[in-house]
């Protein structure tokens, strides 16, 4: 029997990000407004990726505060980016494997777990600078 948790999971087709230089850019089309992620907030949508459960986000940023996490997660559900869903647990190879590849990811802990977010008008200079090329989604 497959074991399942209760996981956070990116809002698709709503949701569409790109990663570039440790930095991810996240459309959120049904409000318009787009939201800019770096440092320790990279790294939470990285790990947002692999469809962790709060608790092992919790347990991977250590020396951070729990509430600060929760109000995060919390604050992406309510703009919709994400949703809290039951998933198939990953395998503990795979997850480990990618784990390591995030920890390896430098990050200046200094700069608060904060969204970035931008206006509508921003949002909408962002798509007329991108023109044709929105970013992909990963899968």
């Amino acid at each position: 029997m497959e074991k399942t948790h209760l996981a956070w999971k990116i809002q698709r087709p709503t949701t569409i990000y790109e990663s570039q230089d440790q930095a991810i850019i996240v459309i959120f089309f049904d409000e318009g407004t787009y939201y800019s992620l770096e440092h320790k907030t990279y790294v939470l949508w990285k790990l947002l990726e692999l469809g962790l459960s709060t608790f092992q986000i919790v347990a991977f940023f250590e020396k951070t505060v729990h509430t600060e996490i929760y109000s995060l997660l919390h604050e992406m559900e309510a703009d919709g980016l994400i949703q809290h869903t039951l998933e198939k647990e990953p395998s503990v190879d795979t997850l480990k494997e990618s784990i390591d590849k995030i920890r390896a990811i430098e990050v200046d802990h200094s700069h608060p777990l904060q969204l970035s977010t931008h206006s509508e008008q921003s949002y909408q200079a962002y798509i007329e600078m991108i023109g044709d090329d929105l970013p992909n989604t990963t899968a």
